[in-house]
């Protein structure tokens, strides 16, 4: 669930799967800073947070891959971002005062992580973090790695996974 910040009410999720067109579609409006549509040729598939009530307007998206490389064994998170109107900074550097939802950026984690045990996994996910969210992933348990890369660990991602998706995946 995430927050709606003018009333402090929960809000029900989904996640969709993204298809090329709609990928397309994300690439081709500008709203988003992430270059998602790259990042989906390179074989990453692409999800969208929404909430039950909006189901067409994206809350927040996530790019990611399985990595069963034995020396990995991970899920792979290439880029993460929210809305615009849901980030606690927008533009950069400035309070966002029309802030929609709190707490996506944490549900798309902890989608990775639940995304991590139901492909045999184990809630390992591996990703390189800008550094103003460090903080952030620490708090959630990631560690640091090397450079910017981190890791949220099995126990870590099982853990997020079941405080923020305790139903699993609603999809």
């Amino acid at each position: 669930m995430i927050i709606d910040v003018q009333n402090g009410e929960k809000v029900n999720i989904r996640i969709r799967e993204l298809a090329k067109e709609d990928v397309k579609k994300i690439h081709d409006s500008r709203e988003w800073i992430m270059p998602f549509y790259h990042s989906y040729t390179k074989g990453n598939q692409v999800f969208a947070l929404v909430t039950v009530e909006e189901p067409d307007a994206y809350q927040g998206l996530i790019a990611l891959s399985e990595n069963h490389d034995s020396d990995f064994l991970c899920v792979d998170l290439d880029i993460i971002e929210s809305a615009n109107h849901n980030k606690k900074e927008y533009p950069p550097g400035v309070l966002n005062k029309h802030r929609r939802y709190s707490g996506v950026g944490i549900n798309l984690i902890a989608f990775a992580c639940q995304y991590s045990i139901d492909c045999n996994l184990e809630g390992f996910v591996l990703l390189t973090s800008k550094s103003s969210k460090y903080e952030l992933y620490e708090k959630l348990g990631a560690v640091h790695l090397f450079g910017q890369q981190m890791m949220f660990n099995s126990e870590t991602g099982k853990r997020i996974a079941k405080t923020y998706l305790p139903g699993g995946v609603p999809w």
